[in-house]
């Protein structure tokens, strides 16, 4: 005779995994940021990094899972937009290229445009 184990109804599921966490986080962040993030698919690059950047110029606190995230993004973005206002510039653009500006303005203070520049001075 043959005995065989006895069997468990459902395994247990595993914990979630860093990257979920991290998705979940991103779309509770998202419906508290000032400006509306119509994508709702998180795991897009240029979604995740709009909600990122909203988060960095409101001073939001962010979880562990997406702080690493933030700072690759902040890493790279001065070039970008370095390379964004040379080409528009460039083109004789004058709106977008002081748009583009203002953005990396932004971008090196972590403000709002519309916030008070006193905040520059104070730190957490």
């Amino acid at each position: 005779m043959k005995l065989t184990p006895p069997t468990r109804p459902h395994p247990p599921r595993p914990p979630p995994s860093a990257p979920r966490r991290a998705l979940a986080h991103c779309s509770q962040l998202a419906a508290h940021l000032p400006q509306k993030v119509v994508s709702t698919n998180y795991d897009d690059s240029a979604t995740k990094a709009n909600v990122l950047l909203q988060a960095h110029f409101s001073r939001t606190k962010l979880p562990l899972e997406l702080q690493a995230d933030q700072s690759e993004v902040l890493l790279k973005l001065p070039r970008l937009l370095q390379a964004c206002v040379n080409v528009i510039s460039s083109n004789g653009w004058l709106k977008p290229a002081l748009a583009a500006m203002e953005l990396s303005q932004m971008a090196t203070q972590g403000l709002w445009d519309r916030d008070s520049s006193l905040l520059q001075v104070l730190t957490d």
